[in-house]
């Protein structure tokens, strides 16, 4: 009976479109094609997405429980250009409120990354040296690619919701087309879930 119910339940996110096949490790060395169980859509109270559309960006963010890993809980950031000139991620400021205070996590880029996102597809440019020789110096630019850019990361395991917001420059960051922008992060829920796949 319980294992009916945990397939029942799958088949039913699905065919929600909770969940998506898709580069399970986005922007990897080789191709990882698989089931993305970060959901993409609503499928009930533990499998939920936030979205918001700030300045022209969307992001849309999701998490999954790992119960067997130390960090307890991993998040999806998808970012994309809704409309407006192409910008670039500069920082991020993360609030991860862990049920009595809020603990925050500044930083420059994510994982090394700093995207250039335009209408329909997003510039890899990463980073390559130290940020203390300037930004053009330590910052490589990428390839064009399509579609969302997908960031992938782990929250730790005291967590109980995530959120925050995310620098932008017009144009790019050595370049910039006016002043910089915050986009933001919608808040969203790091939960244990009835069911763990």
């Amino acid at each position: 009976d319980a294992f009916l119910r945990w397939f029942a339940e799958y088949a039913r996110r699905v065919e929600a479109r909770a969940y998506r096949v898709a580069p399970v490790m986005p922007n990897g060395p080789f191709d990882t094609t698989g089931v993305v169980l970060f959901p993409d859509a609503d499928a009930g109270d533990d499998c939920r997405v936030a979205e918001s559309i700030t300045n022209g960006v969307r992001c849309r963010a999701s998490s999954i429980y790992l119960p067997h890993h130390p960090s307890g809980f991993a998040y999806s950031i998808r970012l994309a250009r809704t409309d407006g000139p192409p910008c670039q991620l500069k920082t991020r400021h993360w609030k991860i409120f862990d049920g009595s205070r809020t603990h925050d996590v500044i930083g420059e880029g994510v994982v090394g990354k700093f995207p250039v996102l335009t209408e329909g597809g997003w510039r890899d440019d990463e980073q390559v040296a130290d940020l203390a020789e300037g930004f053009a110096a330590a910052v490589r630019r990428g390839e064009d690619r399509d579609g969302e850019f997908v960031y992938q990361s782990f929250s730790g395991p005291e967590g109980k919701s995530f959120g925050g917001e995310l620098e932008f420059f017009p144009g790019s960051v050595a370049a910039p087309a006016g002043p910089p922008f915050k986009a933001v992060c919608p808040e969203f829920p790091l939960r244990v879930p009835a069911f763990i796949y």
